[in-house]
């Protein structure tokens, strides 16, 4: 299998992380001066300050906007933060869709590796489902033949929460599921997401009426009781 390389090698996927990155670093700066804009308010609203008239000539002298401008600044504030939210929400889902492409490469490219891997996880779940019968049987023998095997302890390896794991039993739980799932995967080769497609497709060409072509009307001449279509 070939080396996988990050997935920021790839520049579509870069290109579109740095854009949502400088939406939602854009964001923060916003909400900063939206914070700021409304300490300002509060600062010169009039219960907390009264208005001065030599404080609004140096203003106006020192070219800082007055507090007629500052609702139309918290306006437009308030209006980029929205737009910039609507952004990153709309990257969000490029930057996944990008990914979900780049993933699904590599993940087919990847399969053959990865059914080999999972037919040795088959090999090595049946040999300890093997291993395990073969333990509890001898202490079994030894109980059948009147004594305590109290002696032994159980050292069948068995996952939490289950006393019982045989991959052959098809009418038991977890194991036999696990096996029948890995069996379907390595017969198929397929990604699951890709067979499920398909399965799909062919259910839905399968309740699609098919169309009967129109057989093409005969070229005769009138008079010979064809119709002409």
């Amino acid at each position: 299998m070939q080396t996988i390389k990050n997935i920021t090698a790839h520049a579509d996927y870069s290109e579109a992380l740095a854009k949502l990155n400088a939406y939602r670093a854009a964001l923060a700066d916003a909400q900063q001066l939206a914070y700021e804009l409304d300490a300002e308010r509060v600062a010169h609203s009039p219960k907390a300050h009264e208005p001065n008239a030599i404080e609004i000539a140096d203003r106006l002298l020192s070219g800082v906007a007055l507090q007629d401008n500052l609702g139309k600044r918290i306006t437009e504030t308030a209006r980029k933060i929205e737009a910039l939210r609507r952004a990153i929400e709309q990257q969000q889902r490029e930057v996944i869709r990008i990914r979900g492409e780049h993933s699904r490469r590599v993940c087919r490219d990847a399969l053959g590796e990865h059914v080999a891997r999972t037919e040795r996880i088959v090999r090595a779940v049946e040999e300890l489902c093997a291993a395990n019968k073969a333990e509890q049987e001898l202490r079994a023998t030894i109980e059948a033949e009147g004594y305590s095997s109290t002696g032994l302890p159980g050292m069948a390896f068995l996952p939490g929460g289950v006393d019982y794991f045989d991959t052959g039993d098809v009418d038991w739980g977890y194991a036999p599921s696990w096996a029948r799932d890995a069996a379907d995967y390595i017969e198929a080769k397929t990604l699951p997401v890709e067979l499920h497609e398909k399965q799909a497709a062919a259910r839905e060409a399968a309740a699609t009426p098919k169309r009967v072509p129109r057989l093409a009307a005969r070229m005769s001449y009138p008079g010979e009781g064809e119709l002409i279509g």
